[in-house]
């Protein structure tokens, strides 16, 4: 088992440094510091060799001559630091916020203890003014994620002041008024764009996130390839104990829009195309889609709209074109490429008029692009995470994994009826020493 053990750490290792050599940007921030002094409380004279540890981890440092320390490496989050030394008080400080690329001061006041005393229990309090910012920049934390109203990491940025929701479904930000290819997104310091176009991937489960920093100037020399913003996005880590969370969102079927769809003929969009027959159903050369001249029934004139089928097959297509002087030949291919309901309907008319004809075996109401308003949406986002079970040899290795599952109905019939989406993601965390 123990040589089984170290040969997996052995490949893990590898891989980590394969990693590491093909994208230099791997080495982007994710974590933030932790810098103060400690003096002592009666003389304020520097104190060394105090020892400061945050609790329920194994990260901590001793102050020098001066008094001073620093940790880092912290991942971001809020953490209890304790400060400690023979013949002092114990000084214990709650709430620390750590965010990413961030210091975040911590400084201690040490009292002399004749006999054993109760330690000293302090809250941390945010500083109004961050010294070590030097450009425009915010970090969302997980209260806040949990807290407001979002569906995905997307949705947090747009929310921001400086980016725009690029598209209907506000999964491409845009920052500063830049386009979505001009700026970097980053998760767990490994950039998640696609180098042939460019353009990040924006795709994170919230639920997995424990941190999210948005960057709009100043930025730093270890990020490049930007210009208009950064998004840093820090996802959570397994813990000491297994948990997890099931978050689903769910829409029953039904349409999207009011009134017709614009697919429809009884839509303004389509009906100064569709306007070809006779009072008795007949193709009727001098309708006014055919003629260009003419009032739609929503009082439209449809002269402004299209020039009709015929001066498009006398005009507009030359001798010798294979459609020609052929209007009705036109008026099929426009409803070809408008396949709904009401589409298919009038090419099995055309079909009976001899006009257009459908492949042997074909059933022309299975060419219908996807009808709307029949299948739900939903989203499901799944995240579980702990200790690696079976390696106990790697007691302080852990896990975190999220799947997210979507299903969203298109507003308009498309050959597509329903976007669908899935998506995986795991992390590993191991403590070496």
């Amino acid at each position: 088992m123990k040589g089984s053990t170290l040969k997996l750490l052995g490949m893990i290792a590898a891989l980590a440094l394969v990693v590491a050599g093909l994208s230099p940007a791997a080495m982007a921030g994710t974590t933030g510091k932790i810098a103060g002094k400690v003096v002592d409380a009666a003389t304020g004279d520097p104190l060394p060799g105090v020892n400061i540890i945050i609790e329920g981890t194994q990260m901590g440092a001793a102050s020098d001559d001066n008094g001073e320390y620093f940790i880092i490496n912290v991942p971001p989050g809020v953490y209890t630091l304790r400060a400690q030394m023979i013949g002092y008080t114990p000084v214990v400080q709650k709430g620390v916020h750590v965010s990413i690329d961030l210091t975040t001061t911590v400084n201690f006041s040490l009292q002399q203890q004749v006999v054993k005393g109760k330690e000293v229990v302090v809250t941390a309090q945010r500083p109004i003014v961050q010294p070590d910012i030097s450009g425009t920049q915010r970090n969302i934390d997980p209260e806040e994620l949990s807290t407001g109203r979002y569906q995905n990491v997307a949705n947090v940025i747009t929310a921001q002041v400086g980016v725009d929701a690029v598209s209907a479904w506000e999964d491409r930000p845009g920052i500063r008024g830049s386009s979505l290819e001009e700026s970097q997104f980053i998760v767990d310091g490994i950039p998640q764009t696609d180098p042939l176009v460019q353009r990040p991937y924006y795709r994170v489960n919230l639920d997995a996130v424990k941190e999210i920093k948005l960057q709009t100037g100043g930025f730093s020399a270890r990020y490049g390839n930007l210009r208009s913003g950064l998004v840093n996005v820090v996802t959570k880590e397994g813990g000491a104990r297994y948990s997890g969370g099931i978050n689903i969102q769910y829409s029953p079927p039904g349409l999207k829009h009011f009134g017709p769809s614009i697919f429809s003929h009884q839509s303004p969009v389509c009906q100064p195309f569709t306007m070809v027959w006779d009072a008795n159903g007949n193709w009727d050369p001098n309708a006014p889609s055919n003629t260009g001249q003419g009032t739609t029934p929503n009082g439209d004139q449809i002269s402004t709209f299209f020039e009709g089928w015929n001066n498009v097959a006398t005009q507009r297509l030359k001798p010798g074109d294979p459609h020609y002087g052929k209007p009705e030949e036109l008026y099929a291919q426009w409803l070809w490429r408008h396949r709904s309901k009401d589409s298919i309907e009038k090419l099995k008319k055309l079909a009976k008029l001899g006009i257009v004809k459908f492949k042997d075996g074909v059933n022309p109401d299975d060419l219908v692009w996807q009808e709307e308003g029949l299948d739900p949406d939903y989203r499901a986002d799944i995240t579980f995470g702990g200790p690696i079970p079976f390696l106990y040899n790697l007691n302080k290795s852990t896990f975190f994994i999220s799947y997210y599952k979507e299903q969203t109905e298109y507003a308009y019939p498309s050959p597509e009826r329903d976007y669908h989406e899935d998506r995986f993601r795991g992390k590993v965390t191991t403590w070496l020493t």
